[in-house]
C-alpha cells in the first residue's frame, strides 16, 4: 500500500508561488489557499495538515491576512508545523525574534532566487524537528474562552454592538469577507443556527450577552 505523501497548507495567492512550490516538493501533497478564507476554511476542517507555508501579505491590498492564519493555528492548531514564505517588506527587521516567539515560527522564508533549495530544506527539517521557541509554544495550553480565538472573540462582541461586516472589517483592519468568515465560524463552533426566525447575528447576541463576554 502507497504511504500518502504529507499535506502541505500553502497560503498564496500568486499562482507562480504555488507552481513553484509544487514543483520544488514533489514528495508533499501541497494544498493552495489564496485568500483567508480558504485558508481558515482548510484548516478547520477534518482533514489535517502536517504543516503549513504562510505568506504574509495575501493580497495587492496590503492587509496582510497572513498575520490573521498564524493566529488561528496558534490557537487552534499549535502542534501543527509552519514556516513563514514572504517578502521582506511583510517582516518588521527589528522583530524578528519576537514574530518567530509570538507566532511559533520555524523559520522565516524570504522569497528570492534561492527560496526554493532552501524550501525543500526547510520543509524537511520542518517535518522532522522542531525548535526550541516552536516546541514550548505547541506544549502551551491553548486558553480561549469559550473555545474561540482572540480574533473570534473581537468579532463576537462587536456584532454584539450591532456592527456590520464592513465596520468590523474596519475596527480590525480585516476585509468585510474576512470578517464573515469569522462569524460564520464562530456561529457553527458555538452551535448557533438561526432558529425561530432569529438570524444568526442575533443569536450570537444574545449568546455574548448570556455568557459575559461583552
Amino acid at each position: 500500500m502507497t504511504k500518502p505523501r504529507p499535506r502541505l497548507l500553502y497560503v498564496e495567492d500568486k499562482d507562480i508561488f504555488i507552481t513553484l512550490a509544487k514543483d520544488a516538493l514533489p514528495d508533499y501533497d501541497v494544498v493552495p489557499a489564496d485568500t483567508l478564507e480558504k485558508a481558515l476554511s482548510l484548516l478547520y476542517s477534518d482533514e489535517p495538515f502536517d504543516g503549513a507555508l504562510i505568506d504574509i501579505n495575501l493580497n495587492d491590498e496590503g492587509e496582510q491576512e497572513g498575520y490573521e492564519v498564524l493566529e488561528y493555528i496558534v490557537e487552534h492548531c499549535p502542534q501543527l508545523p509552519r514556516i513563514v514564505v514572504t517578502s521582506a517588506e511583510n517582516i518588521p527587521g527589528g522583530l524578528i525574534g519576537n514574530f518567530v516567539e509570538k507566532y511559533g515560527v520555524e523559520e522565516i522564508l524570504l522569497k528570492g532566487n534561492n527560496t526554493l533549495p532552501t524550501l525543500r530544506k526547510s520543509v524537511a527539517k520542518l517535518l522532522n524537528a522542531e525548535s526550541r521557541a516552536a516546541k514550548a509554544l505547541r506544549a502551551r495550553e491553548v486558553k480561549s474562552r469559550r473555545g474561540l480565538t482572540s480574533r473570534q472573540l473581537e468579532v463576537l462582541r462587536l456584532v454584539a454592538q450591532d456592527k456590520s461586516n464592513k465596520e468590523i472589517g474596519a475596527e480590525l483592519f480585516i476585509t468585510p469577507r474576512a470578517a464573515e468568515t469569522h462569524v460564520s465560524h464562530i456561529a457553527a463552533k458555538l452551535g448557533l443556527t438561526a432558529e425561530n426566525g432569529k438570524k444568526v447575528r442575533v443569536a450570537l447576541t444574545i449568546y455574548a450577552k448570556d455568557n459575559g463576554l461583552v
